[in-house]
């Protein structure tokens, strides 16, 4: 059973639009409150592909209402490399195992917010790295796992004497659609030297696009996807980077082969 569950368009298109109302409260957009969906998609495709023992972890400032967390961020915080954690928006870990399945980013701005964009594209760049330097490091393997709620006993034994896919990393960004932010090309800044020419005559979004591109080509990350939020229409994505279904096919395609490496 491979792929996305039936219907997964239209419940994509309707996590978008969920994220109607970030342009009225930056609050509600530093805080992704307006994600809820995302997860939810994320949970569909656990299911369909029959993850058994498989958690999704979602952030409070996403979904506080999940049952699986313990007050804060416990759920989806990872160790990092270069820091000594971060609190992803979207984890998914397999529990009788304790196998880290999935990490996943999720991030939105408004139109003022797009002119910040260097912020995030900077972001996203050491997000990716600090992640694969913690994989790297073994400080994600099953034996390093710690329960929220009790001890812990390690079930590294309990894994399949097989190869395991290396967790999955994604990020996924829902922009407006608005002049500020896909409409008009960013006003170059001179520099000492000469600049790379992918960059020349592009707008915020497509910038973030590019810096996906480049991260997926160079391993930080295994799906990244730029989609634009149109008002009233069925939503775009930046090219170059990947587009809303192919980002849920890349996780899809991944957690079924590990249901399929645990289950033999």
């Amino acid at each position: 059973m491979k792929g996305l569950p039936p219907g997964f368009e239209g419940l994509l298109q309707r996590a978008v639009d969920g994220v109607s109302t970030v342009d009225a409260s930056d609050h509600a957009v530093r805080q992704n409150a307006h994600l809820e969906g995302f997860p939810r998609l994320v949970d569909t495709i656990v299911a369909h592909h029959r993850l058994d023992g498989a958690a999704v972890f979602t952030g409070g400032s996403i979904n506080r209402s999940n049952p699986e967390l313990e007050p804060g961020t416990a759920g989806v915080t990872l160790p990092g490399f270069y820091r000594r954690s971060k609190a992803w928006d979207c984890v998914v870990v397999h529990r009788p195992t304790g196998l880290l399945v999935a990490a996943l980013e999720l991030k939105t701005m408004n139109r003022e917010q797009g002119k910040n964009v260097q912020n995030r594209l900077e972001e996203l760049v050491g997000l990716g790295a600090d992640f694969r330097a913690a994989v790297r490091a073994g400080l994600m393997s099953p034996e390093k796992k710690r329960s929220l709620r009790r001890p812990y006993k390690a079930v590294a034994s309990a894994l399949p004497q097989r190869d395991l896919p290396s967790p999955f990393v994604g990020y996924l960004m829902v922009l407006p659609d608005s002049i500020e932010v896909t409409g008009r090309a960013v006003q170059p800044v001179r520099a000492q030297y000469s600049t790379m020419s992918r960059f020349d005559g592009t707008s915020q979004s497509a910038r973030v696009a590019v810096a996906l591109a480049q991260g997926m080509h160079d391993g930080l990350f295994d799906a990244g996807a730029v989609l634009i939020r149109k008002a009233g229409q069925p939503h775009s994505h930046e090219s170059g980077a990947m587009s809303g279904l192919e980002f849920f096919e890349a996780l899809a395609d991944h957690i079924a082969l590990v249901a399929e490496r645990l289950d033999h």
